[in-house]
């Protein structure tokens, strides 16, 4: 049996209840692509190395997604429609570190094949996660139901610092030690 898309396992565990809920049916539906995407979008130390944003390219819709056929001898055409499983791999083509000789144009370009070639709800996952705003899609998968999910995978959140009504930070109240007498 063909593992889930991306897009269907995070929109069933974005249409639960409570977090945990969520928690437990990602651990369950878990693949390489599912913790990769979270691992990539809530992880502050990894940089893609692409423009932000989406450029215009024609959108293809579900209905018109057809996947490339190859054709080997003595087998016939062959389907090998690419999976979000299978071409997560790839992924360290575009953040930095990960290949440093690959130049910015043929990244771009590798980037563009890979999401044409993926199913368009996948792709969709794909563009967010690379803005780092799969939680703009799928609001109730925060980053604490990801590392609840996955610890080894992903660091622990951390809270944002509070501001005051002008906008600086507030001090935090910290307990001064009583000196010795």
């Amino acid at each position: 049996m063909p593992a889930k898309m991306t897009s269907e396992i995070f929109k069933v565990a974005n249409g639960l209840k409570n977090d945990e809920e969520r928690v437990n049916y990602l651990r369950q539906n878990q693949t390489k692509a599912v913790r990769e995407l979270l691992r990539h979008n809530f992880n502050k130390d990894i940089k893609f190395l692409l423009p932000e944003g989406r450029p215009d390219l024609s959108e293809k819709s579900d209905d018109d997604f057809r996947p490339q056929n190859s054709y080997l001898p003595n087998i016939g055409p062959v389907d090998d429609g690419a999976t979000l499983n299978y071409e997560v791999r790839r992924l360290y083509l575009f953040i930095e570190g990960g290949h440093p000789t690959l130049t910015s144009v043929k990244r771009e370009t590798l980037w563009i094949e890979l999401v044409n070639s993926l199913h368009p709800s996948e792709a969709d996952d794909l563009w967010h996660m690379k803005d780092k705003k799969l939680q703009e899609k799928y609001d109730k998968i925060s980053h604490l139901v990801a590392y609840n999910s996955f610890p080894e995978y992903l660091q622990q959140p951390q809270p944002e610092p509070a501001r005051d009504s002008q906008g600086r930070f507030t001090s935090t109240k910290k307990t001064k030690k009583k000196a010795k007498k």
